[in-house]
């Protein structure tokens, strides 16, 4: 989950402890050595998901893991819940779920262009990853001959134009394809003053 909202990250085995298991409860509890604003908001979305049954959008390893404890409540009869401990030691649910009832989502698609730089392009499954002006990630399906075409745009600003598709209950960004990528000319907050006046005058 925190690769796919930062595909340019290298994730080692010091990132997370493992700093207790509580054997009545079944707890377990882990601290966050760094990435922690990633890890918050990974956690975040995958116990959101497995509350409300909106799992498709997240990546395999994931949903794989959420059948799992799945699959362990309903043996066990038991409650998986997502939380953090705060001072104190006291627990702050975030939500729980016993068992994965997935939801048919729908979708509706539209034309988008993206702005933003061009991070990485590539892959086994040909992606381009943007990051976009809000600091967002645009992870964009292409092909390989688009690879070989937009690969001289690496590190550049770019426009990307494509076929974006949306969850109708939540209006995320669920999968974006890429027609066309080309540069595209950022102005400074100066320069865009002076564009706005001579626009103006004329």
């Amino acid at each position: 989950m925190m690769m796919k909202e930062n595909p340019l990250l290298e994730i080692d085995d010091d990132y997370i402890s493992l700093i207790d298991i509580r054997d009545e409860s079944l707890d377990v509890t882990t601290h966050l050595n760094k990435y922690k604003g990633l890890v918050k908001s990974a956690i975040l979305s995958i116990a959101i998901s497995a509350s409300t049954g909106s799992v498709e959008n997240l990546p395999k390893e994931a949903v794989t893991a959420l059948n799992s404890f799945s699959s362990f409540n309903q043996k066990w009869d038991c409650v998986t819940h997502f939380g953090y401990v705060s001072d104190g030691n006291s627990f702050n649910e975030i939500s729980n779920f016993t068992k994965v009832n997935k939801v048919k989502q729908l979708y509706f698609t539209e034309n988008k262009k993206f702005y933003g730089e061009l991070k990485k392009i590539g892959g086994d499954k040909p992606k381009a990853n943007i990051l976009s002006h809000n600091g967002k990630y645009i992870n964009a399906d292409i092909t390989k001959d688009q690879v070989l075409e937009y690969n001289s745009l690496l590190y550049q600003n770019v426009e990307v134009i494509g076929q974006a598709r949306y969850s109708e209950s939540t209006l995320e960004l669920t999968n974006f394809t890429a027609d066309i990528i080309k540069p595209h000319k950022t102005l400074s907050l100066s320069q865009s003053i002076e564009a706005i006046k001579k626009s103006l005058k004329n």
